[in-house]
C-alpha cells in the first residue's frame, strides 16, 4: 500500500465532518489512481470515491518498424504499469 496515500486518506477523515454519502475527489497520477482510489474507499466506506487522475503519460504512435527496438522510455512506463498493477493486487490481497 502507497503510505502516503494512506496517511492523506487518515488527515482528511481528521478534517471532514462524518456523513455518509460525500463525493470526495482524489486528484494523482493517472498511472496511480484506481490503487489510490481503493485506498480512499476503505477509510471512507459509506462515501463515493471520484477518482480525478492528471499527469496522463501518452505519445502519438504512429505504426513503424522503428519503434519495435526497445527504448529507456517504453520500458520506463512498463515498469510504472507493471508497479501499479501488481500495487493493485498487494492491496487486494491485504484489505
Amino acid at each position: 500500500m502507497c503510505i502516503r496515500d494512506s496517511e492523506n486518506a487518515q488527515g482528511l477523515a481528521a478534517l471532514l465532518p462524518a456523513e455518509s454519502e460525500q463525493r470526495i475527489g482524489v486528484v494523482t497520477s493517472a498511472t496511480h489512481a484506481m490503487r489510490a482510489a481503493q485506498i480512499f474507499a476503505g477509510h471512507f466506506p459509506g462515501d463515493v470515491i471520484v477518482p480525478v487522475p492528471v499527469h496522463y503519460q501518452h505519445d502519438a504512435y504512429l505504426w513503424r518498424i522503428e519503434n519495435l527496438r526497445p527504448t529507456v522510455g517504453a520500458f520506463e512506463r512498463s515498469t510504472a504499469a507493471l508497479h501499479e498493477w501488481i500495487g493493485l493486487l498487494w492491496h487486494r490481497i491485504r484489505h
